[in-house]
């Protein structure tokens, strides 16, 4: 395929991919990463030279001060090169210049056990690419987001949008996105609380990594299934808990009395990943009255409640156990799209003060845009009839 044609080909995959998604990126920001994406994977070979830019820039319909700028983003990066009067050529990744990893034995001292610890473990995280999300357990059909639904709001938010409210917004969320979401959990997944409990995050990590951050200390016990998301493990690892795991073997959880001298134990009890298998009413009782009059508190990720016509029958442990001692943590990641960064913790009223404390010390708070759309969403029913069509998809 000559080159022109390659690049052009390039772009217009990476539009209808960020149109899928929702997204309206600048189009340098296209162009850059379509033209990385090519060289990464080999289709520009090290060495081989790009089109002349004006006849470049004329096949991909951009100006060329644009095509420009994404040539230069490149080239700081270290994947092109550029002589007068010889023009752009392809350099090998192998031959860029990137920021050594390496320092001297004082300075590496100065690195935490903890932070030590979580760059020993990224490893065991699930890091999937944009490529081969089809068929992977908790991710929803892409091609049925409603894009132009989205955009649309997108678009009214910042039509409306008053200079006054482009200041610093709640750390624990907008307060009617928590209303609104207070109310769907308890008419969809019959999860009561009220919505000073509820804390917006960026999705379900954010939410396990901020939960074991204000319980977990180095050399805690903690249990997790058998068989779980490779991202807890990571980020438990990370902090240095001293990991238990339950025998979950056919649905039949089997709960030891040593559960009750653990700091945290997360589960699925909705949706065991990844085979989806529900915890019987029995055994979530069976569990929390093991756990009654202890100090163990209880992560319930219900990651995906209402693709699971069995579960949405069953009360969540949060709702059996009155919220005391359960965390009970979603993510509309995993109902919308991968790439949306939304999700919420319904905390017990006694942690409330350290979680809000722990969001105010890191990621500050959620874009206020996307939890008004967000809202959005809730407010006009778009999301319950979005999950019906998802729903009806997955049968």
């Amino acid at each position: 395929m000559h080159v022109v044609d390659l690049l052009v080909a390039a772009v217009e995959e990476r539009d209808q991919s960020l149109s899928l998604l929702g997204y309206d990126a600048p189009r340098y920001v296209v162009i850059h990463e379509a033209v990385r994406e090519c060289i990464v994977n080999g289709l520009l070979p090290d060495g081989s030279f790009l089109p002349p830019l004006r006849a470049l820039a004329s096949a991909l319909d951009c100006s060329r001060p644009t095509l420009t700028r994404a040539i230069d983003m490149l080239k700081s990066e270290g994947y092109l090169a550029s002589r007068i009067g010889q023009g752009i050529r392809v350099q090998s990744t192998d031959n860029a210049t990137f920021p050594s990893h390496e320092a001297n034995d004082l300075l590496a001292q100065s690195i935490s056990s903890r932070g030590k610890s979580f760059a020993g473990s990224t490893g065991r995280m699930h890091l999937p690419s944009g490529s081969s999300l089809a068929f992977r357990p908790g991710t929803p059909p892409l091609d049925l987001f409603p894009v132009e639904r989205w955009r649309k709001i997108t678009n009214d938010y910042w039509k409306s949008i008053k200079f006054s409210e482009l200041a610093y917004s709640p750390s624990s969320g907008m307060n009617r996105l928590k209303e609104n979401l207070a109310r769907y959990l308890a008419v969809a997944r019959g999860v009561r609380c009220h919505p000073s409990q509820l804390i917006i995050t960026s999705g379900s990590l954010q939410s396990i990594y901020q939960s074991a951050t204000a319980l977990v200390d180095p050399g805690d016990h903690v249990y997790v299934e058998g068989s779980t998301f490779p991202n807890v493990l990571s980020v438990l690892t990370g902090m240095q808990a001293h990991l238990h795991t339950l025998d979950a073997q056919n649905g039949q959880w089997v709960f030891p009395e040593a559960l009750r001298s653990a700091k945290l134990v997360h589960l699925a009890p909705s949706a065991s990943y990844p085979m989806g298998t529900s915890m019987s009413l029995e055994k979530r009782k069976e569990l929390l009255a093991l756990l009654a009059h202890s100090g163990t508190i209880v992560l319930e990720n219900d990651y995906e409640r209402e693709f699971n016509p069995h579960a949405r029958s069953l009360p969540s442990l949060f709702e059996l156990d009155g919220g005391q001692r359960t965390i009970y943590l979603g993510t509309f990641n995993r109902l919308l799209h991968p790439s949306i960064r939304i999700g919420f913790m319904v905390v017990p009223p006694f942690l409330l003060p350290t979680m809000e404390s722990l969001a105010l010390h890191s990621h500050r708070f959620v874009p206020p845009s996307l939890q008004w759309v967000m809202n959005k969403f809730l407010e006009k029913t778009y999301l319950h009839k979005h999950l019906e069509k998802a729903a009806a998809a997955l049968t």
